[in-house]
């Protein structure tokens, strides 16, 4: 049992600098905390500690429309992606050594980064007469 929660904010802005090719940057900050995470069974509860992370995480891309028709873009970022509840608290507590010792997936685990890269052509088939 635990509770995690995720605040984020958010901004971007595009520059056409050039006649059909617009670029786009933005940057997403978060702030996630995990907290009130406790394990327990009939007769043992054990508290997790507090945790807390911060997290950047940029993207961008570039667009080129080539004719009315055709569109191109190519766009990077990083995500991060924090650990969920059932990830943080989950475990067991060991009765044969120690009532306290308890054991845990992974206590302190790492908040993984993940970059990705997209290339994308779309085509307008719409017609207008």
């Amino acid at each position: 049992m635990g509770n995690t929660r995720t605040q984020a904010l958010y901004g971007q802005d595009a520059w056409r600098f050039a006649p059909g090719w617009l670029a786009t940057l933005g940057l997403r900050y978060e702030q996630w905390n995990a907290y009130g995470g406790s394990l327990g069974n009939g007769s043992t509860t054990i508290g997790y500690a507090h945790r807390s992370a911060n997290a950047l995480s940029p993207k961008a891309s570039v667009q080129w429309q080539a004719t009315e028709d055709w569109l191109f873009r190519l766009s990077f970022a990083t995500g991060t992606r924090f650990p969920a509840v059932a990830e943080m608290f989950q475990g067991s507590i060991s009765m044969r050594t120690s009532p306290q010792r308890a054991r845990v997936r992974s206590p302190t685990r790492r908040t993984p980064r993940t970059p990705a890269s997209a290339f994308r052509a779309s085509r307008s088939c719409e017609r207008t007469s």
